[in-house]
């Protein structure tokens, strides 16, 4: 009995976003007597996540990773290589799929501080997804919804991404000095085999990874994801143990948000207040929902883009990007309690700290 109470309460800590997100739906709910509305886009939002979980799960059995970082154990500065790899496939592919690829692939690493790299992928993730239109959702949407041109786009968001990437190379630079940088420091060039990978599911997987990619950037129809599902039915069933809960997490919370914006409302008189409630409320319910939220209540969309990109940083919940880094973090079976409660605290130190230096900035340039 014991027993059952003890797991019963570490399966509770481990998913508290997950209780937080029902305990906001319930109470939210009740006090609008009606359940939420999920949009074609929830719904949407999840799918496309359980199919990159399920490619990334059968690229996993399929040994990828353990090659690649056996790979990688052997060349030199491989902190930083990581860092940039993650930037860049933000940029083009978003924060979310980022995360997905690079955070599972660091876990198979053997290095120092491991923990750490996580946490600056996570915030290099936001950062180098800011840039484009296509590297966050609230990018896309705000593109759209305001009708805007590349030109306009790029004149504001280049404003602010270049500190942000900056900031991240100089944690970079403090967390992983030069014996940390250079594999001739700190690795045994003899490194262990971590075996082959596996060939013809492994490259089916691949292939299924560039196509969805392709469908996320709306170049191939979304529905394609679902001949992956039923590759993976009949063919290899094991890549289907994903994490249910991150996904049932997202499904909530999406709920919760959409009670939000039927409870909420704004008025805003100049575009540093839409700056600032965008910033803030992306702290309490994500920037995704808060761009959704705002959006309908103001036609500063510069100060708005401003402010759901820079609000990504703060708190774990401030970017669903967050979330994934710190579930395919805390899913690794060596994670104790203390490592994710250790996890936490460094996250927070960090992404708050880039934060402020984001609001420095929007004082200084508008």
């Amino acid at each position: 009995m014991d027993f059952c109470v003890k797991t019963f309460l570490k399966r509770i800590i481990k998913e508290w976003l997950l209780l937080f997100s029902f305990l906001g739906l319930l109470t939210t709910s009740l006090y609008l007597k009606h359940f939420p509305y999920y949009s074609i886009q929830d719904f949407k939002i999840i799918y496309i996540l359980g199919v990159l979980l399920v490619i990334i799960k059968g690229l996993e059995r399929a040994n990828l990773f353990n090659v690649l970082s056996s790979y990688l154990n052997n060349t030199s500065y491989l902190p930083l290589k990581i860092i940039i790899v993650t930037i860049i496939l933000a940029m083009f592919i978003t924060n979310d799929v980022a995360l997905m690829i690079v955070v599972p692939l660091t876990l198979c690493l053997d290095i120092d501080r491991k923990e750490y790299l996580i946490i600056l992928e996570a915030l290099a993730s936001n950062a180098g997804s800011s840039l484009t239109p296509f590297g966050n959702p609230q990018n896309l949407f705000l593109y759209w919804f305001y009708n805007l041109n590349p030109n306009q786009f790029f004149k504001v968001t280049a404003s602010f991404i270049w500190l942000n990437i900056i900031i991240v190379f100089l944690s970079l630079m403090l967390f992983f000095q030069k014996k940390y940088l250079n594999k001739d420091n700190n690795m045994d060039n003899n490194s262990v085999n971590l075996g082959k990978f596996s060939n013809i599911k492994g490259y089916i997987y691949l292939i299924f990874l560039l196509i969805f990619i392709l469908c996320i950037m709306k170049m191939l129809p979304i529905y394609l994801g679902i001949i992956i599902i039923l590759y993976v039915i009949f063919f290899d069933i094991k890549s289907l143990f994903i994490d249910y809960y991150l996904l049932l997490t997202f499904l909530i919370f999406f709920g919760f948000t959409d009670n939000l914006m039927n409870i909420l409302y704004f008025k805003f008189d100049t575009g540093e207040q839409v700056f600032w409630v965008s910033l803030l409320l992306s702290q309490f319910i994500s920037n995704v929902p808060s761009t959704l939220l705002v959006a309908d209540f103001t036609n500063k969309w510069d100060y708005l883009l401003w402010g759901v990109n820079i609000g990504g940083f703060g708190t774990l919940i401030s970017s669903l990007a967050n979330i994934i880094a710190y579930r395919l973090y805390v899913n690794n079976i060596y994670i104790s309690y203390n490592n994710r409660k250790s996890f936490l605290i460094k996250f927070h130190l960090l992404s708050f700290f880039m934060l402020i230096i984001g609001c420095i900035l929007f004082k200084l340039l508008n």
